[in-house]
């Protein structure tokens, strides 16, 4: 590394210390969530639009914050408590420090919440280091519960309460020994020793404030790579915990692990407009957590077949993507804006409903293309910061792509709404085309699971105004093209090419399926005459709807790739223009928060993203000049 080099990252180094130092100045005086980009590059004095050069977006900016908060947290358990014999004992003293530690630095634990508000692992390796230690304690009996798999989600589970009981009231040192109690007894510990356990003294925390720790640590690492990274900043600290009468402002940490995102290595290169490739950012919504919530009942356990029968692919081309061969992102500068707010709904429950998007916008000349991606979820969540990844990818080919919010049945909502919410997003952004650089006769529409049903309702329902409600009327919500990823058709023949078993639990009472299409009168199962009209795209299609096209993993076992095939062969016969790829050996996308890592590879490939970047500027063209 020669001089010109070193010194250039030096002064990179000093100005990203700069803009955290400045950060952490306002989360100390306000919230993390009522702090924007445009406040602190404004306290930093920076030049419009340099924040960039430094972090993709806001949300980057604490995502690196929150895995270095993370790793050092994890440090510090390894530490102090590798070396205790027991495990059962050595599991409730990672949990309970990860809490204090975590708690002792307001500004430090808001951005944890911020980050991942629900619990997971921070990698691989910690959550292989943290299943193992579960895997022991079960071999040896110290724990009884149905796999090491179910323990871990539990210690996330049971953080992520206290998270959001300390967020609302704050905890206290009698209130973690409670939560320790019911942890002990979940594993099956017997009584007695669950009670010796949750009781066990603290140890002193470290002197040092939990942001000192963590820039110090970056430090350190930058000296030693030679890497571009954060160095040593000396911010304001708040401290809120100590060993006696804690009260806890906010709490995240769970076992070995921390943070539910996948993200760079410290000192690692993910600035946008670089010249170099690099991983595209990812976010992973409620990792770690969904299946606790999923396991205690929270939320319905998805109907997972056991067999997927063989479908017709003589009108679709098969492919087989390298999982190895994954996208790349950072060649293009990319300026996003968050939680724009596109319409408020009023709910069934009288409450107001803000839904939001977050806009992503290539620093490329000229009027850009759109895209609006809706995210998956079951019909049960909307998460917009989903498929960061693959979003990116899409925006650095030179599209603007707006991920949105929608209705779901937590909500109260139908599909109605959530078509209703697709439609006003589109006109929202047609309505604000200039402030976004949009090319408002160019607009797509991509969705993914249940948003790639709602993506398709959107395309075939294009021209009938029924769906359109709320603001910008003035404005058409049609789309000229749309992008369907293993979503749903048909309702009532989701689980069609399913066993028997799954045909039979898709069939369950009070199913989210069913509250969102609609309940058969009397009954508390889906109505199959709406599924297989009103709320069927089929129902709409005619030679005149905008250009699909669809995927579908071969070995799908949540929707059943007929879904797809049914829709495309409807458009054909129509006369209508599609396209379906079914991926051979694929399953339903990014399966990463029912534990299977590997499941959304196939789906973020060069190859796949490829097919759909060509078919997007195929069907609406590149940036206008």
């Amino acid at each position: 590394m020669n001089f010109r080099t070193r010194t250039g990252q030096a002064r990179r180094a000093r100005t990203q210390a700069k803009i955290l130092s400045t950060a952490f100045a306002l989360f100390d005086e306000r919230r993390v969530d009522q702090v924007t980009v445009e406040d602190v590059r404004e306290a930093a004095g920076l030049a419009r639009g340099s924040f960039y050069n430094y972090f993709l977006t806001y949300e980057h900016m604490l995502t690196e914050l929150a895995a270095q908060i993370g790793r050092q947290i994890n440090i510090e358990q390894s530490e102090r408590f590798d070396s205790v014999a027991n495990l059962t004992e050595r599991t409730w003293f990672n949990v309970r420090y990860g809490i204090l530690r975590a708690a002792s630095d307001r500004s430090c634990s808001e951005i944890l919440v911020r980050v991942t508000p629900l619990v997971g692992p921070l990698n691989d390796t910690m959550r292989q280091h943290a299943a193992e230690s579960m895997r022991l304690s079960a071999k040896r009996k110290l724990i009884d519960v149905p796999s090491p798999a179910v323990a871990l989600d539990l210690g996330y589970g049971l953080v992520t309460v206290m998270i959001r009981r300390a967020l609302n009231s704050g905890v206290d040192l009698k209130e973690i020994e409670a939560a320790g109690l019911m942890l002990m007894r979940a594993f099956g510990v017997p009584e007695i020793e669950a009670r010796r356990i949750s009781r066990l003294p603290l140890l002193q925390l470290p002197e040092i404030p939990l942001r000192v720790a963590v820039i110090g640590n970056l430090s350190t690492i930058a000296q030693a790579r030679g890497r571009r990274t954060i160095v040593a900043i000396s911010p304001r600290h708040m401290t809120m915990a100590n060993t006696s009468g804690v009260t806890l402002g906010t709490a995240s940490l769970a076992l070995s692990a921390l943070i539910g995102t996948s993200l760079p290595a410290a000192g690692a290169d993910a600035q946008a407009g670089t010249d170099s490739s690099a991983a595209c950012p990812t976010v992973t919504p409620l990792h770690g957590l969904l299946p606790f919530l999923i396991w205690i009942g929270i939320f319905p356990r998805p109907v997972m077949a056991s067999t997927v029968a063989a479908s017709d692919t003589s009108t679709s081309l098969v492919i087989r993507p390298d999982p190895n061969d994954q996208i790349t992102c950072g060649k293009t500068a990319i300026k996003t804006v968050e939680n724009v707010v596109f319409s408020t709904r009023t709910l069934a429950n009288g409450k107001s409903l803000d839904l939001s998007m977050d806009i992503q916008m290539p620093e490329l000349p000229g009027r850009k293309p759109l895209v609006v991606y809706v995210t998956g979820g079951g019909f049960i969540q909307a998460p917009k910061e989903a498929a960061l990844n693959l979003r990116t990818y899409v925006a650095e080919a030179g599209f603007v792509v707006a991920s949105i919010q929608y209705r779901t049945v937590r909500n109260g909502a139908n599909y109605r709404d959530g078509i209703a919410d697709v439609k006003s997003a589109v006109r929202y952004l047609r309505a604000n085309a200039d402030r976004y650089g949009i090319d408002p006769g160019k607009v797509a529409v991509w969705g993914e699971s249940a948003g790639g049903y709602l993506a398709a309702m959107a395309g075939v329902t294009s021209g009938i105004k029924a769906f359109d409600v709320g603001n910008n009327l003035e404005q058409s919500s049609d789309v000229q093209a749309v992008v369907d990823k293993f979503g749903t058709s048909d309702m009532s023949k989701l689980a069609a090419d399913f066993d028997e078993q799954a045909k039979e639990a898709d069939n369950a009472n009070d199913n989210p399926i069913a509250q969102y299409i609609g309940m058969a009168p009397g009954t508390h199962v889906l109505d199959t005459h709406i599924a297989g009209t009103a709320a069927n795209p089929m129902t709409y299609v005619k030679a005149s709807v905008p250009p699909f096209l669809i995927f579908h993993g071969s070995q799908d076992r949540l929707v059943s790739p007929s879904q797809t095939l049914i829709l495309h062969d409807a458009l054909i016969a129509a006369g209508g223009r599609s396209t379906r790829y079914v991926l051979d050996g694929a399953g339903h996308g990014d399966l990463s928060f029912l534990g299977d890592a590997k499941s959304g590879l196939p789906w973020s490939t060069r190859q796949t993203m490829g097919i759909i970047v060509d078919f997007l500027k195929v069907s609406i063209g590149g940036a206008q000049h």
